[in-house]
C-alpha cells in the first residue's frame, strides 16, 4: 500500500482488500514494471457506456519513465469507443490533459478517522490532534473526461 493511500488497509493480507466477488465484475488490473519490479499499477472498469480509470498508483522508482502513460493507455484501449473517466490527483492532471481529457469538476475527500484508528496513526501523534484534516497531500482530487 506504499503507492496509494490507503492507510485502512496497511497491515492487511494480500487480497483482502477487495471481496472475492470484485473478480467477476469485469474490474481490469495492470501492473508496471520496471527490470522485472513492480513500480505502477491502474485499474479499469467498463460499465454502463464508459470506461473508469482508477485506483492507479506509481511508485517513485517508476516516476517519469513512461508507465503511467502505458497504463492509461492501455486502459482506455478497453473500450477505445466510450468516453472514459477518471478521478484523479492534482498530479495526474498534465498527463490525463495530454491524452485529451478534460476537466469536469474539482471536490476535496475528506476521511475522518475513527477514534481507534486516530490515536494509532502516527501523523495524528507526530503533530497533535488537528493535524488529520484531510485525506493527505493527495487530497484534492480532479475528475476528468475524455471525449469520443
Amino acid at each position: 500500500m506504499t503507492g496509494y493511500p490507503l492507510p485502512e488497509a496497511i497491515g492487511l493480507a494480500p487480497n483482502a482488500v477487495f471481496p472475492a466477488a470484485v473478480l467477476s465484475t469485469g474490474l481490469r488490473v495492470r501492473i508496471g514494471r520496471l527490470d522485472g519490479q513492480p513500480c505502477a499499477v491502474g485499474l479499469s472498469l467498463v460499465a454502463r457506456g464508459v470506461t473508469n480509470l482508477c485506483l492507479a498508483a506509481t511508485l517513485d522508482a517508476g516516476r517519469r519513465r513512461g508507465l503511467w502513460q502505458a497504463l492509461a493507455l492501455a486502459r482506455m484501449a478497453d473500450a477505445l469507443e466510450l468516453p472514459a473517466v477518471a478521478c484523479t490527483s492534482d498530479y495526474s492532471r498534465p498527463g490525463f490533459e495530454k491524452l485529451g481529457f478534460l476537466p469536469v469538476s474539482r471536490f476535496t475527500l475528506w476521511l475522518r478517522l475513527t477514534r481507534s484508528s486516530r490515536s494509532a496513526d502516527p501523523r495524528r501523534r507526530a503533530a497533535g490532534p488537528d493535524a488529520v484534516r484531510g485525506v493527505g497531500r493527495g487530497a484534492v482530487r480532479s475528475c476528468s473526461g475524455r471525449a469520443m
